[in-house]
């Protein structure tokens, strides 16, 4: 277990209640019964999401992280859906960043950016996370997104120049501002995991996303309990 905040039966239960919500949105889409398209794609994009993070919380082997991440940069893909990223920036944008923790080749990156291209607003976040296989992104894109996220835009300005400093924003990120980021999700509750919202562990795979796409010494903030050290090549 890589999460000591819930026992294993939590993520194995997790898994499976996934695992069938992605069934019964998947029946509707095929059946035409679904009433929002965009919804339906989200949702499963999301719970497939879920199962990755549930996997990792469980301390499976990072492998097994690649196949759910797959399905669910596959089924993003494959409906001709708008609004996906928009309408459920936070998981896409885990999503990409687990592509760049897991290493994936570059045609998972252009089914990312198809997807990104397709609801046609540049996320400068999003694009530098998707240039780590897809060289002419927008990098420099005008960002749309409402997530504290001026600290990474900040490291990965500095990353170019100063990645000492570069590295001091995602370590003032994760000390000062990622808990904050999870606590909307519970009302304020102070310990998300005690709450009864879904918890899928404290892990900021974003963070770490940047670290491994700027090449930043993470030895400031490797020990952080929100940091998944276990992704990142040593």
């Amino acid at each position: 277990m890589r999460d000591p905040h819930k026992p294993q039966d939590y993520y194995l239960q997790r898994i499976e209640v996934e695992k069938k919500s992605i069934s019964r949105r998947e029946e509707k889409l095929t059946s035409g019964n679904s009433r929002s398209p965009s919804t339906a794609v989200g949702g499963i994009m999301k719970s497939h999401i879920s199962i990755a993070k549930s996997l990792f919380c469980l301390g499976e082997p990072i492998e097994r992280l690649n196949e759910p991440v797959h399905e669910a940069i596959t089924v993003a893909r494959k409906h001709d859906v708008a609004g996906i990223v928009g309408s459920w920036y936070a998981p896409f944008l885990e999503m990409a960043s687990l592509a760049v923790l897991l290493d994936l080749d570059q045609s998972w990156f252009d089914k990312l950016g198809a997807v990104v291209d397709r609801d046609s607003k540049k996320d400068r976040l999003m694009e530098n996370l998707l240039s780590y296989r897809l060289d002419g992104r927008a990098v420099d894109a005008v960002t749309s997104t409402v997530l504290p996220s001026e600290k990474f835009l900040k490291a990965l300005t500095l990353s170019n120049t100063d990645k000492q400093q570069a590295a001091q924003k995602v370590r003032s990120y994760l000390e000062e501002d990622w808990l904050d980021s999870l606590r909307w999700l519970t009302a304020g509750e102070e310990v998300p995991h005690e709450s009864k919202v879904l918890y899928f562990g404290y892990w900021d795979y974003v963070s770490a996303a940047i670290t491994k796409l700027c090449d930043l010494d993470d030895s400031s903030y490797c020990d952080s309990p929100y940091y998944p050290e276990d992704l990142m090549p040593r």
